[in-house]
């Protein structure tokens, strides 16, 4: 769990983040980057299956990466499970379809 939450940080963060990349290949453009999270788990687990970032005006995305990578540790923090039902990949990718935005 802690090799992923650094992982995003390194994402959204310093020299190397996704920000600092667009911006040097192509430095006419002001880009923004929006994130959202996700934490699930088995099929079985309904009520604490799905712990989604829900931030300002009930928008799932943020410019705030610093919230965003708060959240992420959080979710990572109570890992759960192992040797039951298969987490829900399927379950998750539609819950994030039908998120909204800023």
């Amino acid at each position: 769990a802690r090799a992923a939450a650094d992982t995003i940080k390194c994402i959204l963060k310093g020299q190397n983040s996704i920000v600092v990349k667009l911006q040097s290949k192509f430095p006419e453009i002001k880009f923004k980057v929006r994130v959202a999270a996700l934490g699930f788990r088995d099929i079985d687990d309904k009520d604490i299956q799905f712990h989604e970032s829900v931030w300002s005006s009930d928008n799932h995305f943020t410019e705030e990466t610093n919230k965003a990578i708060r959240f992420i540790d959080t979710l990572l923090a109570s890992p759960s499970g192992g040797g039951d039902l298969a987490e829900d990949l399927w379950g998750a990718i539609s819950r994030c379809a039908n998120w909204n935005s800023p």
